[in-house]
């Protein structure tokens, strides 16, 4: 953050508005290097699952369960919703998706 007082000589407002345009390298690192997720809602908690760890995604009634290596989540969606949360063609190349009806 920066303060300007007036009167402004144009070397220091220069100075300022070159503190906007300067990114830190750990922020374009990280945001380079992240990988896509989704938040998923699952009563009481919130999610963050990154694409790349769904396993199995599960039909079961008016629930998801979205299986993980490490959990299984369980989740009240219906097909569209998770379908639209996903990227386009996701499903065909990482995760199967059963329906129990």
């Amino acid at each position: 953050m920066d303060y300007l007082l007036k009167p402004i000589p144009f070397k220091r407002f220069v100075k300022a508005v070159d503190k906007l345009f300067v990114k830190t390298p750990e922020k374009e690192s990280a945001s380079a290097t992240s990988e896509p997720y989704i938040n998923l809602k699952s009563v009481p908690k919130l999610y963050r699952v990154k694409l790349a760890e769904i396993l199995i995604l599960k039909k079961d009634g008016n629930y998801f369960n979205v299986h993980t290596a490490k959990i299984k989540i369980i989740i009240r969606e219906n097909m569209n919703d998770i379908f639209n949360l996903l990227p386009e063609g996701f499903l065909y190349g990482y995760i199967k998706v059963l329906s129990l009806q």
